[in-house]
């Protein structure tokens, strides 16, 4: 894994952030990923088997729904994103 660099606090605050949200998708996906690359656009390059391929890390923030609480409506949006981007992986 190469270092990521970075040239602030809040710039490296947000590149560790991004890097916990990638290694909590890693241990949950049981992919055997690995981080070949962290930088920029995309985020983190990662090594799947013999391919390279590139992820960018995004959080969804909803303030609130008129149908439900807020976790909820995330919940759902991010599921919806989940379901689209393994089906377009297959």
């Amino acid at each position: 894994m190469q270092w990521c660099l970075v040239d602030n606090r809040s710039s490296i605050r947000k590149k560790q952030r991004e890097k916990f949200f990638l290694q909590l998708f890693i241990n949950d996906s049981k992919l055997d990923l690995q981080i070949d690359k962290c930088r920029e656009e995309p985020d983190f390059i990662v090594r799947l088997n013999d391919r390279l391929i590139g992820i960018e890390i995004t959080e969804i923030f909803i303030s609130h729904s008129q149908s439900g609480s807020a976790e909820k409506a995330q919940e759902s949006i991010s599921s919806n994103i989940v379901a689209k981007a393994h089906a377009l992986y297959k």
